[in-house]
């Protein structure tokens, strides 16, 4: 039981024995034997407990700690808790596992490596040179031999290599419309990340896992549930709000400026918030949840619209799950979602928090440098006008992440699945979920990769649902 639980973790982080190992300091073989089967430890072993804590590292690396808490099921954002959740899951769990993350064949993903590379005029031999890949593997994956299950790097490596050769022959648009994606889409949006995701025919367990997460959380938009959160006015004391520091420094520090940030502006009625953050978020997690809850309601309570664009440059399943926890608020009408179109760097973290004309929270670092990191609280006119005028130019390049509607109707051309109180249509660009009932709301998504995750799960779970044809 271990050692398939264990293997289904590596997938789901997409790494393997070798990098666990290197978060844990110590040498692959320590591991080996528990991956394979050979040796079973007892759950308090010194050997589980660092082998969890590796895991634990490793995800939060790789911004898929929600991910793995959904997956043990662990409400806590602790790491102690979630260590010790993982240990559980591990020796406990006897849910049944897929073989492998992705869903597709090797045929499958053959004949569409094929199709990618005759698009981007791409040989076997000219390939290999540019990912440094030995051609005859290539050959293999094309012909449907071999398919990399667990080796993100090397598929990754592969299809920047596909699409930076199609765009230099001007075929991104042919490439895109092998990909099903809808025209307008920015070639430069992760195009690579998209071509890896359409390479492997169906979603990943932990996008699956992400899309059931998040119809449970549609299923419940109408109800109503109370918050265990703290008092506005125990947040909001006259040492916060009156603060004037310019710099604040680590996760501390960016805790305490943006609750002096949110609690000025809902006192001050702002007349709207614009916030973004491509940085790992923990630092919105443990102690510091219930607070940032407050905040927003406040926010919410006063009437200050707010305007969020989400950094949706991750995994399908990572942007569904923190689509299901910002699902109430969206409800409220008082927070606009969007996402940028533009493509985020890999190599430093931004994130800045502007309240109109008032104030601007604004932090740049190396990314993993998180929790050093410097944060300025800007105030200055001059400067605020300056900031106002970039976001302004941001939000241009920025759609909405969901619509909001009560209408009955969705694209004549769509696929409608109706399972429990769920109706899920499906269309070429969008996907409408609504939740059956007296007062109809429909959520729209129309994000490429969005689409395919609920693509995937309705193909996966066919044989439970019911599919029919045309308008809801």
């Amino acid at each position: 039981m271990i050692s398939k639980n264990i293997e289904y973790l590596l997938h789901l982080l997409g790494t393997d024995n070798t990098r666990i190992a290197a978060y844990a300091g110590c040498s692959e073989s320590n591991f080996s034997r528990l991956r394979s089967g050979s040796r079973v430890p007892s759950p308090d072993s010194q050997t589980v407990k660092r082998y969890a804590n590796a895991v634990y590292l490793c995800a939060a690396d790789r911004d898929r700690l929600d991910v793995l808490c959904d997956l043990i099921d662990c409400q806590s954002r602790e790491k102690f808790d979630i260590i010790r959740a993982l240990i559980n899951w591990m020796f406990n769990s006897s849910e049944t596992m897929p073989p492998h993350i992705f869903g597709s064949d090797p045929n499958s993903f053959g004949s569409k490596l094929d199709s990618a590379m005759k698009i981007a005029d791409l040989s076997n031999s000219r390939l290999s040179r540019l990912a440094n890949i030995d051609p005859s593997y290539i050959s293999r994956m094309r012909s449907g031999e071999r398919m990399p299950r667990n080796n993100p790097e090397l598929i990754e490596t592969i299809c920047e290599m596909i699409v930076q050769r199609a765009e230099e022959i001007s075929s991104s648009g042919e490439l895109m419309r092998l990909m099903g994606l809808p025209e307008g889409i920015d070639p430069e949006a992760k195009l690579s990340q998209m071509l890896a995701g359409w390479l492997y025919e169906q979603g990943s367990s932990a996008d699956m896992i992400a899309v059931k997460k998040l119809i449970s959380s549609i299923r419940a938009s109408d109800t109503v549930q109370e918050l265990n959160i703290p008092e506005f006015s125990s947040i909001a004391t006259d040492l916060i709000l009156n603060d004037t520091s310019s710099l604040y420094y680590g996760v501390e520090g960016l805790r305490r400026a943006v609750t002096r940030f949110l609690a000025n502006a809902a006192l001050n009625q702002s007349r709207g918030l614009i916030l973004y953050s491509d940085q790992n978020m923990e630092w919105m997690s443990g102690v510091y949840t219930p607070v940032w809850a407050t905040l927003m309601r406040e926010c919410m309570l006063r009437k200050v619209p707010i305007k969020i664009i989400h950094n949706l440059d991750r995994s399908p399943s990572e942007m569904l799950t923190a689509i299901s926890n910002w699902l109430p608020l969206y409800m409220s009408g008082m927070i606009t979602p969007y996402y940028s179109t533009k493509a985020v760097g890999e190599r430093f973290s931004f994130s800045v928090f502007y309240d109109i004309g008032k104030a601007c929270i604004e932090g740049l670092c190396v990314k993993g440098a998180e929790r050093d990191s410097e944060y300025r609280y800007i105030t200055d006119i001059s400067q605020l006008i300056y900031r106002g005028k970039q976001l302004d130019l941001f939000m241009e390049s920025s759609r909405p992440l969901l619509l909001l509607s009560s209408e009955d109707t969705a694209p004549g051309d769509c696929a409608v699945y109706e399972f429990d109180d769920i109706r899920l249509c499906i269309g070429g660009n969008k996907v409408i979920i609504g939740k059956l009932g007296s007062q109809q709301i429909n959520f729209t998504f129309d994000h490429p990769l969005l689409v395919r995750a609920f693509k995937s799960f309705a193909d996966r779970i066919k044989p439970q649902i019911r599919p029919k044809h045309g308008s809801l």
